[in-house]
């Protein structure tokens, strides 16, 4: 996206009623950006003017663009000679290819019979400017990749990492497996962090995607598997033959073909319990030196579970 600012001072000679007021030019200092602009739109071009008078006199002061725009006038009352600002701005929510000026028209009562009384039929527009804007449609949500946010208690998070999300959620949404994710902490045009509640299966593959207000799909779809995780241990360390109670996220229902390990060293199963997404299993410490180990929770030989250590005591 390609953003340039111009700057401009333009003089100008009133050469109506009054420039029979006026004997030295009137200037005025105008910045326009903007003026040139690629990516996507509504785009604001910000407008602001410095309009300096050599003599006392009331104006109305606008900005024009060569489309028929124009913002609202400002009464600018001179008591004496000196410089007035005014700003204003313009939206495009579409491609823009004109000029942008200040007009300036005598206002018919002066603020007091002394100040001069300019014509009442004469307006003045500066020298123009050329503006020109491209609107580009913006570029669709792409996800490189989504982790399982399992520190500290229920409920987990969904962490969705990658681009042109958007600098803020607006009406979107994550859908995982057709689900909506409903509840949403963080959202960022490469970050997005929202509510876990729809993943509660390990040996699920989900399929999450980026959604408008009327579930359309706007980004790429992604596909990932989670590991299982324990949020907490108890005891937190403990010798051998004690029974401790891992917390899990993500549990299989049952523990079916799953093994518990201690390092290389097979933990005993006591009991395996309790939700999917909030699981209580029940292991025992087995003969192991002292020392702090790596308990994984295995099946076919891989490792499902993400890795926490533990220290077993002497």
């Amino acid at each position: 996206m390609k953003r340039t600012f111009v700057f401009i001072t333009l003089g100008l000679l009133f050469l109506g009623g009054l420039a029979a007021q006026l004997k030295n030019p009137v200037t005025v200092e105008l910045k326009v950006g903007p003026a040139q602009y690629t990516g996507p739109c509504p785009v604001t071009v910000k407008m602001m003017a410095r309009i300096t008078l050599t003599t006392a006199a009331r104006l109305s002061a606008r900005f024009i663009a060569s489309n028929g725009r124009g913002s609202t006038p400002q009464t600018l009352t001179f008591s004496a000679a000196g410089s007035q600002d005014i700003s204003d701005s313009f939206s495009f929510n579409a491609s823009f290819s004109g000029w942008i000026a200040v007009e300036l028209t005598p206002v018919k009562q002066p603020l007091t019979p002394s100040l001069p009384r300019p014509g009442l039929t004469d307006k003045f527009i500066s020298e123009k400017r050329n503006v020109n804007l491209t609107c580009q449609a913006a570029s669709a949500p792409v996800i490189t990749d989504v982790t399982f946010s399992c520190e500290g208690e229920p409920p987990a998070e969904l962490d969705l990492h990658g681009n042109n999300f958007g600098s803020a959620q607006g009406t979107r949404k994550v859908r995982v497996d057709g689900q909506l994710s409903g509840v949403y902490h963080a959202w960022n045009n490469t970050y997005i962090c929202c509510a876990g509640g729809p993943v509660v299966d390990p040996d699920k593959n989900y399929e999450f995607v980026v959604v408008d207000a009327s579930n359309n799909p706007l980004s790429n779809v992604f596909n990932k598997k989670f590991k299982m995780c324990w949020y907490a241990v108890t005891p937190s360390q403990a010798q051998v033959g004690a029974t401790l109670t891992l917390q899990v996220f993500l549990a299989a229902p049952s523990q079916g073909s799953y093994i518990v390990k201690l390092g290389n060293a097979t933990m005993p199963v006591v009991s395996w319990t309790g939700h999917v997404v909030d699981a209580e299993i029940r292991v025992t410490v087995p003969q192991v030196a002292a020392g702090t180990y790596t308990i994984g929770i295995f099946k076919s030989g891989v490792n499902v579970m993400k890795d926490r250590s533990f220290t077993v005591l002497p």
